[in-house]
């Protein structure tokens, strides 16, 4: 069976046309084929299919439909899948799927320097277009989803036009160009095209022009100029560069480069980062130098890396390209940061990239530097606010441009800056869709899963989401350890330290620190904290303190660090020594960071008990109670639980004490955290003992060391 969406919508069976019935089923099954074997949510549907008037017996009518659709495709194409339903079907018997797939693999062929196998693949692509996708429908989502199947139709034109100019058919472009241009007066890269076409086609005034009437028209009407990439062309078209002329190697196809080129990015899809080195070899081709570069990122080799990408930014640059150019220097800024941990220069490369590329530009470059940005700014600066601007920048062109990749990886920076920022239900559900596509295998590479699972964890973490934390630390690992990538593989080791230290096994957990130091120190030496922070606590729980401060100090411009110091001062009796250092790390702490303070208020209501302050106690208890009520997570529930227990047993409340700190135990021990659970005990037979009750408070403590003795040392 067949769909089709790219013209009028077509179901057939062999060559023959299946009846769908009315208008409104037709549009329920092409809602469901835009998202293939994913379900959708009967009133994700009902929102779909009548926008804002939604008729009170909508979600039967959905029901109906459905039933209707039943009749006319195979059993097992339709599916139920509570909360709604699905379609299962192999993407290849989609149009639009196919439409993909092969608008991939030539943008990947031209990437790679093939420019006759790109041209033959993206003219397939083009041909299975029959008209305007989904032309008969007018509810929201098929607007939406017209838009951005008409932008991945002019993308993939526009690369094919570029790989028949790399193949030397400039002349057979110029009346083509000339149309397109007068379609989409707007859209550069065809201005630019047309411009190529014209000047090695010997048309040199005809060039300029184009020039002349896309600039007036953007300053006239727009009040803006052209990118600084066209205006460059126009200024090597006047100079007559010799550069402009197709090189006669480019026609004839210069086969040994290609080939290595080919290699080695077929190498890097696979994760075979050593063989992908070997292949680019010495090709100083820009492409190549990117690529060793990427294959140098994932072994580790941090200052190869950024060396191999400096020149393949000089290259592209020096080749006239710009946009390639650009997105070089904002991963040359990204890994800055990851490598050296030096902002201001990562700052200066985000520079160059926003200069090659234009205020206005829109582009999927662009795209990336948007995300790239956001990233930096969440994790160098622990700004969610900046990194949620950027983030939803980057997604938007991501959606329209088509490019899962830039998508999800948006999709997932939006949700852990919404996370950061106290917006937990709406962050998770958009770290969830984007975790599910990278488990899946939606993205072009480990790397980008990878980087999205990561979010997730960092998310989880925020959230003191254990359960879940353990569950993605296990899933990322498995594809680190498959696809030996050293920085993630450091990032969850150190993660699911952090949730081994909370379930008391405490061997297992200094075993992974040991693995995600040495990946830091071969990979992101600037990174290696992760692991001193969590080694930190671990040692602080296992009675150690010295050992636990000097890993501190080592560390004490981090705020994470100064929580633990002020854990030592308070098990030492220092309680002013403790109050100050808390105060500390709150204050360092970023405005929007709302999740992140949660930590630092328990500890902070515990040292204000110390000192007898239970106004300020109170006022701690209050906040922290909004943070668990907005996270709703079992581990902030249990924290607010204990502290309000503590505050009671200050107060004299011997019953309200007993009742909540019995609720955080219960709420401990059902996450299997034993260090927790024996606190808990601990300050209940504190409790009897101020009761009277030595009896009680000996079950107590006899109950605290059963927890203890389920610890690993």
């Amino acid at each position: 069976m067949e769909f089709r969406l790219l013209g009028p919508m077509e179901v057939l069976e062999g060559d023959t046309p299946v009846g769908l019935g009315g208008l409104k089923p037709r549009a329920l099954l092409a809602r469901l084929l835009v998202s293939p074997n994913r379900t959708v949510a009967i009133d994700r549907l009902v929102e779909d299919l009548w926008g804002e008037h939604v008729p009170d017996s909508a979600a039967k009518m959905v029901q109906i439909y459905v039933s209707q659709l039943r009749k006319a495709l195979p059993g097992e194409v339709l599916v139920t899948r509570p909360p709604g339903y699905l379609v299962e079907v192999d993407v290849e018997a989609i149009d639009a799927g196919r439409f993909d797939r092969l608008r991939r693999t030539g943008h990947a062929a031209l990437e790679a320097g093939e420019a006759v196998t790109a041209g033959a693949t993206l003219r397939e692509a083009l041909g299975l277009w029959r008209g305007e996708a989904l032309a008969e429908f007018a509810e929201p989502f098929a607007q939406v989803e017209r838009h951005r199947l008409e932008e991945l139709r002019l993308i993939c034109l526009e690369d094919r036009v570029e790989a028949d100019l790399l193949a030397g058919r400039h002349a057979e472009l110029v009346a083509e160009l000339a149309g397109e241009v007068a379609r989409f007066p707007l859209r550069e890269r065809l201005r630019r095209q047309s411009m190529l076409a014209l000047y090695r086609s010997g048309r040199h005034a005809d060039a300029l022009a184009v020039y002349q009437e896309f600039h007036a028209g953007l300053r006239d009407d727009l009040g803006l100029e052209p990118s600084l990439e066209l205006r460059e062309l126009q200024g090597r078209i006047l100079n007559q560069d010799p550069s402009l002329e197709l090189a006669p190697t480019a026609i004839a196809g210069d086969v040994a480069p290609s080939r290595s080129l080919a290699a080695g990015l077929e190498a890097l899809s696979r994760g075979a980062w050593d063989e992908a080195k070997a292949a680019f070899g010495d090709n100083e081709q820009a492409e190549a130098l990117e690529g060793w570069a990427q294959a140098a990122r994932f072994l580790g080799e941090g200052d190869a890396s950024l060396d191999a990408r400096a020149r393949a930014f000089r290259a592209y640059r020096a080749r006239g390209d710009p946009r390639s150019a650009a997105r070089v220097a904002a991963w040359l800024a990204y890994d800055t940061v990851v490598f050296r941990g030096d902002d201001a220069v990562a700052q200066g490369w985000f520079g160059h990239a926003h200069r090659l590329l234009g205020d206005e530009d829109d582009s999927v470059e662009q795209g990336w530097l948007a995300f790239l940005e956001g990233e930096v700014a969440l994790v160098a600066h622990s700004d969610a606010g900046r990194a949620a601007e950027h983030a939803a920048r980057a997604l938007d062109i991501g959606r329209r441009a088509g490019v899962m990749d830039l998508e999800m990886l948006a999709l997932s920076l939006t949700g852990l800056a919404r996370v950061a920022a106290g917006e937990v239900g709406e962050g998770m559900r958009d770290l969830d869709q984007a975790t599910a596509a990278a488990v899946a295998g939606e993205l072009s590479g480990l790397h980008f899963a990878g980087a999205v699972c990561c979010h997730m964890i960092y998310a989880c973490e925020r959230v003191h989401d254990v359960e879940r934390a353990a569950q993605w630390c296990e899933t990322v690992q498995g594809f680190s350890e498959r696809w030996e990538v050293p920085q993630l593989f450091g990032f969850c080791r150190s993660h699911y330290a952090s949730v081994l230290i909370r379930r008391g096994r405490w061997t297992d957990a200094e075993a992974e620190l040991e693995a995600a130091s040495r990946a830091f120190e071969r990979g992101a030496p600037a990174l290696v904290f992760e692991s001193i922070l969590r080694l930190a606590e671990l040692r602080r729980r296992q009675g150690r303190p010295d050992e636990a401060a000097e890993l501190c100090e080592r560390i004490a411009w981090h705020p994470a660090a100064q929580l633990c110091l002020a854990e030592l001062a308070l098990d030492r009796g220092d309680a002013l020594g403790a109050r100050d250092l808390v105060a500390r790390h709150l204050r360092a702490l970023p405005a929007g960071e709302r999740l992140g303070r949660a930590p630092g208020l328990e500890l902070a209501i515990r040292v204000q008990l110390a000192v007898e302050d239970l106004g300020a106690a109170q006022a701690g208890v209050e906040e922290l109670q909004e943070l668990a009520t907005a996270a709703g997570t079992a581990q902030l529930r249990a924290s607010l639980r204990f502290s309000r227990g503590l505050l009671a047993r200050a107060r004299g409340e011997t019953a309200t004490a007993k009742a909540e700190l019995e609720d955080a135990i219960d709420l401990w021990s059902r996450m299997r955290a034993p260090y927790e659970l024996a606190r808990g005990h601990v300050a209940l037979a504190e409790l009897a003992l101020e009761a009277n009750r030595p009896e009680e408070a000996a079950r107590e403590r006899g109950r605290a060391r059963v927890a203890l003795d389920g610890l690993s040392s």
